[in-house]
């Protein structure tokens, strides 16, 4: 899915072929590790759990759904998915969004433009946030169930350290960070 081997026989006395890696081939995805995340989260229903668990935050303006496009719940997956390949910003969608090969094995196949997901993530407020928290610790509790693990086992969290750089003048609070 990432690459695509052709092979030159070689032609005379010019000795062996040789190898060539090409990657031009339309129905090939850099991205096919998203097949196992989309699985994942289809099967979870992770987008509905979002969804529903976003209808219920009171006391503040829904993120309403658009009459075409994504709900909520598929663009915080399809905001995740760009996060998961090495994004880091709004923009770094349109790559994922590029890649219509890949788009059937994502858990949201209709990834939302650059400017329109960030126009779309400017509603979220902190309640919405601990609804998709809330949403995602459901699917969790799910897959713990589906997979058989007694809720009450002992969990251990890997952490391992990534340097990251911090810019400008020491802030309050701030410091080396990894």
């Amino acid at each position: 899915m990432g690459f695509a081997l052709w092979v030159n026989a070689g032609n005379d006395d010019r000795g062996p072929g040789r190898l060539v890696f090409r990657a031009d081939d339309p129905t090939l995805t850099p991205y096919a590790g998203l097949a196992i995340s989309g699985e994942l989260l289809r099967k979870l229903r992770l987008a509905e759990l979002i969804d529903a668990e976003l209808a219920a935050v009171a006391r503040v303006a829904p993120v309403k759904r658009r009459r075409r496009g994504l709900s909520p719940g598929e663009l915080v997956l399809a905001l995740a998915e760009s996060q998961l390949v090495g994004g880091d910003c709004f923009d770094d969608v349109q790559d994922l969004r590029a890649d219509a090969a890949g788009a059937p094995l994502r858990a949201v196949a209709a990834t939302p433009s650059a400017p329109t997901a960030r126009q779309l993530a400017y509603r979220f407020r902190p309640s919405h946030i601990r609804a998709v928290e809330r949403a995602a610790a459901r699917a969790g509790n799910e897959l713990d169930r589906r997979l058989g693990r007694d809720p009450g086992e002992q969990v251990t969290f890997d952490l391992d350290a990534t340097e990251s750089v911090v810019y400008g003048r020491r802030k309050q609070g701030s410091g080396r960070s990894r």
